[in-house]
């Protein structure tokens, strides 16, 4: 197979190069490369976007750290239901967590690394509690 240039087309394969052990960028794309670095890493990982953002940094607050994980669930199982229709009908309407989708797949790193290539950089945007309260005089 070759791409437009008629050279040898790159196969799909995947090398951690850098150490699973670093703290994680409080990223949705940082979080999604982790958790692929974790899946074809570690064979004993169950849930390796949870177990990659038990590597986010300690001084984001839960709410944020939330709402990274959710941006790479919904990413992950967007993916993962266009590659894979029929285990998407057996589990239902989605999201789901991506612990259901790695327990089923046979080589689930490739739909964290693609997740990871459409995940921007920036933080998710959180609204603060007391900018939502309205003041009546």
């Amino acid at each position: 197979m070759t791409d437009r240039a008629g050279d040898p087309a790159p196969s799909v394969r995947f090398d951690p190069s850098s150490p699973v052990e670093r703290m994680v960028q409080p990223t949705p794309r940082a979080l999604a490369e982790r958790a692929a670095h974790l899946i074809a890493a570690a064979t004993g990982s169950t849930d390796a976007v949870e177990e990659a953002a038990r590597r986010l940094p300690a001084y984001l607050p839960a709410a944020v750290r939330w709402q990274l994980v959710a941006a790479v669930e919904v990413q992950a199982d967007r993916i993962a239901r266009s590659r894979h229709p029929m285990l998407a009908d057996m589990f239902g309407a989605g999201p789901i967590p991506w612990a259901c989708w790695q327990a089923e797949l046979i080589e689930p790193w490739p739909i964290l690394a693609d997740s990871a290539a459409r995940l921007g950089k920036a933080l998710p945007t959180l609204t603060a509690p007391a900018l939502q309260v309205a003041i009546q005089q």
